[in-house]
């Protein structure tokens, strides 16, 4: 069993940096959304042909990943305009007619290459060169070696995929461009990777993790962290094979990246077919199948019609099995992936043996393993001969089964493939139990234990329960969010589909608002005299006041004086009592 495709990685920033990634990935996405909606409408007004061509790379660009068959469209109208523009009598106006239709044949090709269609995909990556060499583009011409080398790689073609990223790397290093020059060097690290040469493509992935941190670029986050999700998982750490892929699942699904939604679904699948949660890894594949065929892609389609396959098999459903693989095989072929056919082919071996097929099975192996022998595939041929191995031990051809084995266990170690490792262990210490060689059954009996205990120990499985606890929490807030946010995008289409109106909409709120701020200006004004005249309403009252004030305090000054003057003369006149007093006294005298 093997892996999805490998995610191509453009960047791996600090894992501190993800929670501050995750929170601007909503920002992200309406700025994707914004950016869209805001070319689209320039696009229906703009006059400028270089600016229409433009316009339309723009939206390619946005939706090859997420809307292939619409990025089609508007790649073949970039093509009727670069043609146009070609025909210009200004020299500037024709060079970029010729980009414009290099780039656009380079966008087609790929929307084929995720729709399937390597044949035309190469077509137009290869048309798109040798306009490039026309007009000296090498910075065009990396690109499209580049993306040449994904097809290639898809198609199982490593040698030539090898020689087509090289290309795209050295023209890039000699431009200094930091980010391409990382991209390749992420692309290598997966080629890699995928050839079993697990230290080779560590080297890589950290050349290219120090540029994207020198450059902080964010923007491949997710696809990187797939990529390491899918080498733990072969090398049988699986904590943080579901750590890197569940927190490559969140980014793209905040960006809306199907495409790679769908990847992630099914390295998730791998991960949990190796547990043994045949449940979980059903529910995964069959999630990412569904994504890749609303899409259209028909790689991604194979290679989850072959994983569903795997878990009918481990469920002992066999007839399940062998239909999907028997569909996957007839794809593959469709589609020229080589590898696909020898890993299906093998798989499909798988099930002949528990059938008791015996002839079908070995012919399924025999013929799986050629093709990866001839592809230099290391990983695949070692799980190849451990399945021939496990076939003729069947068979009870012991010294076949013991040759095929050991080669088996020889690339396994070699390359640090746990999981396939502990398979072939097993198989030898049943090997020489069966053929009575307990010393060597024993030995390969501990090592099958050690080998166990290494992948499934007991803080491994404590940490695989945290990390799908933490991503169920998380997803349940990602719901939450999502359901916000579909609310608000059935709002936007409810205005989208109001937005014929808006001309005479804008132009009654312009008049009412004119008409508001007409009547705004009178009150104003209203209110404006309204409070002139209440100043001197309120200036005229103080004078009163400050005469009523001053009329009073003379009035107060004058009634003081009086009542001073008859103090005085109080005081200088003898009162009645006094002489009345004094004449009887006196008279009294006298009579006396």
């Amino acid at each position: 069993m093997k892996e999805r495709p490998g995610i191509i990685a453009f960047n791996v920033g600090k894992e501190k940096l993800l929670m501050l990634i995750l929170l601007m990935n909503f920002f992200i996405v309406s700025a994707q959304k914004n950016k869209i909606d805001s070319a689209i409408a320039l696009l229906k007004v703009e006059k400028n042909d270089t600016s229409k061509l433009n316009l339309l790379f723009t939206l390619s660009r946005h939706l090859t990943n997420t809307d292939p068959d619409t990025a089609v469209i508007l790649c073949n109208q970039a093509l009727d305009l670069s043609e146009k523009l070609k025909k210009s009598a200004d020299k500037n106006l024709v060079l970029a007619g010729k980009k414009g239709e290099a780039n656009a044949l380079n966008y087609l090709g790929i929307c084929f290459r995720i729709k399937g269609n390597s044949a035309k995909a190469l077509e137009y990556f290869l048309h798109a060169i040798k306009i490039d060499e026309e007009t000296d583009n090498k910075k065009g011409m990396a690109i499209r070696f580049g993306n040449i080398g994904i097809v290639y790689k898809n198609q199982g073609n490593y040698p030539l995929a090898l020689d087509y990223y090289q290309k795209a790397l050295k023209i890039e290093e000699e431009l200094g461009n930091k980010s391409d020059v990382a991209r390749h060097l992420s692309n290598l690290s997966v080629l890699y990777r995928t050839m079993g040469n697990y230290p080779l493509s560590l080297t890589f992935i950290n050349r290219s993790l120090k540029i994207y941190e020198e450059i902080k670029d964010v923007r491949g986050q997710a696809a990187c962290f797939g990529n390491l999700g899918i080498m733990f998982r072969e090398q049988g750490d699986f904590p943080k094979a579901l750590d890197y892929n569940f927190k490559a699942l969140k980014i793209d699904e905040a960006l809306n990246n199907k495409s790679n939604v769908a990847k992630h679904y099914g390295n998730l699948g791998n991960i949990y077919v190796d547990l043994g949660n045949a449940e979980k890894a059903l529910q995964y594949y069959s999630g990412a199948k569904k994504i890749d065929e609303e899409m259209g892609n028909k790689w991604g389609v194979e290679m989850e019609l072959g994983s569903i396959g795997n878990v009918y098999s481990d469920l002992k459903n066999y007839t399940k099995a062998k239909e999907n693989y028997l569909k996957a095989i007839e794809l593959a072929e469709e589609l020229g992936d080589k590898s696909g056919v020898a890993r299906h082919l093998g798989n499909l071996g798988m099930v002949y043996l528990q059938l008791n097929e015996n002839s079908k099975a070995l012919d399924c192996h025999l013929k799986a393993l050629k093709i990866d022998e001839g592809l230099g595939n290391s990983e695949d041929v070692a799980m190849h001969y451990g399945n021939l191995g496990a076939l003729y031990l069947k068979m009870g051809k012991y010294n076949e089964a013991e040759i095929y084995l050991k080669k088996a266990v020889r690339i396994e170690e070699g390359n640090g493939i746990l999981n396939h490792l502990l398979a072939s262990e097993n198989a030898l210490f049943q090997l020489y139990e069966t053929t009575g060689k307990f010393k060597l059954a024993l030995f390969h009996f501990k090592k099958t234990v050690a080998i166990n205990d290494s992948i499934f120990s007991e803080e491994s499985k404590k940490q695989l329960l945290q990390k799908e606890m933490n991503f169920t929490f998380e997803k349940k807030e990602a719901v939450a969010n999502a359901e916000h946010k579909k609310e608000m995008e059935s709002q936007s289409r409810i205005a989208d589909e109001k937005s014929r109106k808006q001309n005479v909409i804008m132009l009654s709120v312009v008049s009412c608002l004119l008409l508001v701020i007409g009547f705004a200006f009178f009150i104003f004004r209203s209110l404006r005299i309204t409070r002139k005249q209440k100043k001197l309403i309120e200036r005229q009252k103080y004078e009163v006041e400050k005469q009523k004030d001053l009329v009073e305090e003379k009035q107060k000054e004058i009634l003081d004086s009086i009542y001073y003057a008859r103090r005085i003369q109080r005081a200088l006149i003898t009162s009645e009592l006094y002489i009345e007093k004094n004449i009887k006294k006196l008279t009294k005298n006298n009579f006396t």
